[in-house]
């Protein structure tokens, strides 16, 4: 496997305005992001790039992320949901809507295992 220096995000959304939001925020975070817009797509892409896929980021039904997860039972899930309060029935993490963008960056972090990068800081001039 060729050694690569950011993760792979393959983000599923319906709304077309979300999904460039999400993609926006993913980029400037520093990873890859691969786009789709439903479940057939999200196939597609993922057969297309199934080795490059670090995480997938959805607010799909169960039945797409198990499609997805059956052909790589190690593929991490970040499910996305609208309702107040939902939980996760599958035990998958989730992020309820609206998030911030660092929660968002945070939780993708999180479930790849890779830390918060520290700020740089400027080195001080002896006055």
């Amino acid at each position: 496997m060729p050694s690569r220096t950011t993760a792979t995000v393959l983000v599923v959304e319906y709304d077309p305005q979300v999904l460039c939001v999400l993609r926006d925020i993913l980029v400037r975070a520093g990873f890859t992001v691969l786009l789709a817009r439903s479940g057939e797509k999200a196939l597609q892409v993922y057969q297309q790039h199934r080795m490059e896929v670090d995480l997938l980021v959805t607010d799909g039904l169960p039945l797409e992320i198990e499609q997805l997860t059956s052909q790589r039972p190690e593929l991490k899930v970040l499910r996305l949901s609208g309702f107040a309060g939902a939980e996760s029935a599958s035990g998958l993490p989730m992020l309820n809507k609206p998030f911030t963008p660092a929660a968002l960056v945070e939780a993708v972090r999180a479930l790849l295992g890779r830390p918060q990068p520290r700020p740089i800081r400027p080195k001080r001039a002896n006055a």
